[in-house]
């Protein structure tokens, strides 16, 4: 790859990564660690040493096939906001224990960035809010217009590439 290219590949690469925090969040006993893999966001939330858990809710832009663990009742409020909940105290996430929840991500449209994420509890405790979980969302406008920017380079780079090979080729010949 030629290094102008390998330089933009990095900056842009850069730029995604620095955006994210990290893919594990941990405050007031409830630990969250969020997974990626073949278009499945999976959601673990861990009771460390919190009261029973039996609400979790979180913004999860562009996405179908919402499952919990067994005895959770998940939904889709408005277009996007998935509220889970179990009202059975044998189904709620003890302390130690580790519930699992996912979505799978459309691939149009998509991209992973934060959204606020909601754990309540067995009515013992106030909720915990974290501000900043990975989570599917809509691409920014951001996002196009970075792409356009990107193409646009390749394309430009390309061209000098070929124009200044076929130079040498005719100053060979």
């Amino acid at each position: 790859m030629p290094a102008p290219v390998a330089a933009l590949a990095l900056l842009v690469a850069t730029a995604t990564a620095s955006a994210l925090p990290p893919p594990r969040v941990e405050q007031d006993g409830v630990r969250i660690n969020v997974s990626m893999r073949a278009h499945v966001c999976t959601y673990e939330i861990t009771n460390v040493d919190a009261p029973p858990i039996t609400h979790f809710e979180i913004d999860a832009k562009n996405t179908y096939n919402h499952l919990g663990p067994e005895g959770w009742a998940l939904e889709v409020e408005g277009d996007y906001h998935l509220v889970c909940r179990t009202d059975a105290a044998r189904w709620a996430i003890h302390p130690g224990q580790t519930g699992e929840f996912s979505v799978r991500v459309a691939s149009a449209s998509a991209s992973m960035g934060t959204a606020s994420a909601l754990v309540a509890f067995d009515g013992s405790a106030d909720p915990v809010r974290f501000e900043s979980v990975w989570a599917p969302i809509r691409h920014p406008r951001s996002f196009l217009v970075m792409t356009g920017i990107v193409i646009s380079a390749i394309a430009i780079l390309h061209g000098l590439f070929i124009a200044r090979s076929q130079r040498r080729a005719a100053a060979r010949a």
